[in-house]
């Protein structure tokens, strides 16, 4: 398994050229999943990709801790399949739902239990190995398109400096700076929208089962523990700020897990907790003028085990594909070409997951499920699917390419 301590060396990647004193193919803003993995396969393809994050890494952020299987198929498919078996990860081949006292144990595609900590570090340590130069404590904000490049202001260790790009990815979450500066890219937030919450446990602190994701769930929201790669159990939910506020966040996690009638974890009180602005968000426009938005940063409906991550990865794949298909050339048609192939991989995916988020804050429907799944275990299937998909051997993904672009390209 490798050491989480993995990322305090890839700033190897780092050229002996300043940042500022070429001009880069790609400049990636934000190392999560969405933007590591997208620098990795432009790099792969042959781009000279920058990549900074304001972060130091290895770091914690308020996640599940879970790849779906779906996710894991990205990663094969961009040749890092091998990933979260040496990381060590822990499978998952069970979900066991409860709400109302009532639980139910369904069966899922394999999936994994696996850190942020380990997944970032290790996805950016795969870029850097591609030949991705990575500046980790660096704060990145467009500024603006030029006739040949993209402009970005750099901020680290106390210095300002500006480094200029064929084009820029911005992948730095829901409340990232990249945009900050500009009024062009509005986004909004869903009246409704519910916060995140995350902790890390030490392995005793629950009977967990391993290969197991635990989902309780209420009118106030659900929480979710799975055993990751350390042992230790990651705890994240989606919470109603309401209750929050009322409860408090041990409160109000510790209330969903009684209430769905599973053990209450130890420790949650004096954990530390980590949390995130309003989940469900969305932002108008996803490109401009050598300017592209995905990841988070796009837009987010509150997940439940690991499609968060497999959107990252979903989209990542999809524009870097089709921007290979046009040989690294930007064209003014892209501007359209993104939002369009954006709406077809995520629009239904994202209805989806907002309709059960929905249903499932109706205690009727919580019960009706329960119930059902007891009496009918064949309706594992449907529940499945809502949440996890159809399974691999009925799913395929494919690299993208813009259809008229890749003809204008040729």
């Amino acid at each position: 398994m490798k050491p989480f301590g993995l990322a305090s060396g890839l700033v190897q990647g780092r050229t002996e050229t300043s940042p500022e004193a070429r001009l880069w193919d790609f400049l990636v803003i934000g190392a999560g999943p969405a933007g590591s993995l997208a620098a990795h396969e432009l790099a792969k393809y042959g781009a000279a990709v920058l990549l900074v994050d304001k972060a130091a890494f290895p770091r914690h952020k308020p996640c599940g801790g879970c790849l779906s299987w779906r996710a894991l198929r990205e990663l094969e498919l961009s040749g890092l399949g091998h990933l979260a078996r040496e990381l060590g990860a822990k499978r998952l081949g069970t979900l066991y739902l409860g709400a109302e006292g009532r639980r139910a144990r369904i069966r899922i595609p394999e999936s994994a239990g696996l850190s942020r900590e380990s997944l970032d570090a290790a996805l950016i340590h795969e870029a850097c190995a591609q030949g991705v130069t990575f500046l980790p404590e660096t704060k990145g904000v467009f500024e603006k398109a030029e006739d040949n490049a993209a402009v970005v202001r750099l901020a680290s260790e106390g210095r300002e400096f500006t480094a200029r790009a064929r084009m820029v990815l911005a992948t730095d979450g829901l409340l990232g700076t990249a945009l900050s500066e500009s009024e062009s890219y509005p986004s909004s937030v869903a009246p409704d929208s519910m916060v995140g919450v995350s902790t890390v446990l030490e392995a005793g602190a629950s009977p967990a089962e391993e290969g197991t994701i635990y989902m309780a769930c209420g009118k106030e929201g659900y929480v979710g523990l799975v055993r990751r790669e350390d042992d230790k159990l990651e705890i994240a939910a989606a919470l109603r700020p309401q209750f929050l506020r009322a409860a408090g966040t041990p409160g109000a996690c510790a209330a969903l897990f009684d209430q769905a009638g599973f053990d209450i974890p130890a420790g949650l009180k004096n954990a530390d907790w980590k949390g995130t602005a309003p989940l469900t968000r969305e932002r108008q426009i996803l490109a401009g003028r050598r300017l592209f938005i995905l990841g988070d940063a796009a837009g987010y409906v509150e997940p439940f085990t690991g499609e968060g991550i497999y959107w990252a990865f979903l989209q990542a794949r999809a524009l870097t594909s089709l921007l290979h298909s046009l040989r690294f050339e930007w064209y003014d048609a892209l501007e359209e070409e993104w939002p369009r192939l954006y709406a077809k991989l995520m629009d239904k995916r994202r209805r989806a997951c907002r309709a059960m988020t929905r249903l499932l804050r109706f205690a009727a429907f919580r019960r009706a499920v329960l119930r059902g799944l007891g009496l009918m275990p064949w309706l594992a299937g449907p529940v499945v699917k809502s949440i996890h998909g159809s399974g691999p051997e009925k799913e395929t993904s494919r690299p993208y390419a813009g259809r008229g672009l890749s003809k204008a390209a040729a």
